[in-house]
């Protein structure tokens, strides 16, 4: 399970002002829309990875047939899932090349900042084969070329997936960005699709995964501050999954903790660090993804 910390530090004294940035939008990341009493092959803001020309479609299984949308079924019944976000998730065949992307969203690669993108994955349909492999990714485009910036590769084992009924979180990263690289300053897509082997798939491979709650995370965390009477009031947003430490110095060389470190919640988190004695103070925000 990946593990990193990301800090963004702020001269107290400095007189510069921050903008607060919540976690980035993924339009229809707990595909929700539309609205489904059963499933539905549409999946609105998603598109689909082209259909291969290996892939031979009949009546029944079109190659838009291989993801969709479908509600959970209610709590007590054998297949519910325990964890949805929301009421709906994806299912995806696992099948090589069957996948999801979506760009052009609003989000871009900003020099000086790394990015997390997480996705809920159950691995639990037809059977799905221990073995069958799922990719994670970040790409940018170069014109109607995806290429891929980073990725994780989820592999089905028990271990791994020992409940079939809940989604277990699975992340990748962008590295900090600095500026020179081909993706800085371009379009985030993100991506997921099945990358088992075609020669698998002959010898009886199937199944499908099923997906849920897409969640992108900017790092490091904008600082804000303000003055209230004599203490200097310190805010940042949080993303659920993280862990937010502040630190505080007074020459950049030394840091202690300033308080406990919390949990994110997807809202502001506050700090505030009294003035007094103080002639001058730095703060840092470190945030370290929870395993």
């Amino acid at each position: 399970m990946i593990r990193r910390t990301i800090a963004t530090t702020l001269l107290l004294a400095a007189g510069i002002g921050s903008t607060l940035a919540q976690s980035v939008n993924v339009p229809n990341g707990s595909f929700e829309s539309p609205s489904t009493g059963y499933v539905s092959t549409v999946i609105h803001t998603w598109q689909r990875t082209p259909k291969p020309d290996w892939y031979i479609e009949d009546e029944v299984f079109t190659w838009n047939s291989l993801t969709g949308i479908f509600k959970n079924t209610p709590p007590g019944s054998f297949d519910h899932l325990d964890n949805v976000h929301g009421a709906q998730a994806l299912w995806l065949f696992n099948l090589p090349e069957c996948g999801l992307f979506q760009d052009g969203f609003g989000a871009t690669f900003k020099v000086g900042k790394t990015y997390f993108l997480t996705i809920g994955v159950c691995g639990r349909g037809g059977p799905l084969p221990d073995g069958s492999t799922l990719e994670l990714s970040f790409y940018h485009r170069d014109g109607s070329v995806k290429n891929i910036v980073a990725a994780t590769t989820v592999v089905h084992t028990p271990e791994a997936f020992p409940n079939h009924t809940h989604f277990f979180d699975y992340s990748v990263q962008v590295p900090l960005v600095e500026g020179k690289e081909a993706w800085a300053n371009k379009d985030i897509g993100i991506q997921f699709r099945s990358t088992i082997p075609y020669s698998e798939v002959e010898d009886g491979y199937g199944g499908y995964w099923d997906l849920d709650n897409v969640r992108l995370v900017e790092l490091p965390p904008d600082l804000q501050y303000s003055k209230v009477g004599g203490d200097m009031r310190v805010s940042w947003p949080s993303a659920i999954g993280f862990q937010y430490q502040l630190k505080v110095s007074e020459n950049l060389l030394t840091w202690t903790d300033f308080g406990s470190s919390v949990a994110g919640t997807d809202g502001e988190i506050v700090r505030l660090y009294p003035l007094a004695g103080h002639d001058r103070a730095f703060f840092r925000v470190v945030a370290t993804l929870l395993p």
